[in-house]
């Protein structure tokens, strides 16, 4: 049987998953934006910090 922490673990991935589907559709539809320096590489890690 399955404990709580690996169902929260399965649980988490399948929402990874789909988050990662969303990004490589957006990317295969060419609607990434470009990074253009390290400083907005940064900020980008930044905002997706918070």
């Amino acid at each position: 049987m399955d404990t709580h922490e690996d169902w929260i673990h399965e649980v988490k991935l399948a929402r990874l998953r789909e988050q990662l589907k969303v990004g490589t559709e957006q990317l295969d539809k060419k609607e990434g934006i470009a990074i253009e320096s390290k400083s907005a590489l940064d900020s980008l890690f930044d905002d997706i910090k918070a």
